[in-house]
């Protein structure tokens, strides 16, 4: 920095909304898992990348969700589904999370939640129930 020039630190402040990195108090997991969905939209063949809806889709649950775990968000594992869907995974011990987001408005967007033995499908899929999810899982910990 030379003489007489001012910086200012907005830590407030999202600069690039569109990308995971600017998340604001987030993890370095969250960071991880968007940019696998990230690659996953750089693949060559059109069939093995997620559709822009299940995209757009995933980039608003995914952030309403990191608002309310900040740092404790973990980190799934990412693979894109039959019509350009996208499946997220996490899972702890015995207790596991889905998040399958339909490739088109046809495919049925779902949480699928499994542990030891019992398992449950939710179609009500916002970022505070995938919140409550992820604590759910990490409480296995």
């Amino acid at each position: 920095m030379s003489a007489g020039t001012i910086t200012f630190e907005m830590p407030w402040r999202q600069v690039a909304p569109s990308t995971a990195a600017s998340e604001e108090l987030t993890s370095r997991e969250y960071v991880i898992t968007w940019d696998q969905i990230e690659e996953l939209r750089r693949e060559e063949e059109q069939e093995d990348r997620p559709s822009d809806i299940a995209y757009q889709r995933a980039l608003t649950i995914l952030r309403q969700a990191a608002r309310q775990l900040g740092r404790n968000f973990p980190q799934a594992i990412v693979a894109t589904g039959p019509d350009r869907s996208l499946r997220l995974l996490w899972s702890c011990g015995r207790r596991e999370v889905r998040l399958v987001i339909g490739g088109t408005p046809a495919n049925k967007t779902y949480f699928y939640r499994e542990s030891a033995g019992h398992h449950e499908v939710d179609y009500i899929v916002n970022g505070t129930k995938l919140a409550g999810y992820l604590r759910w899982v990490l409480a296995a910990i």
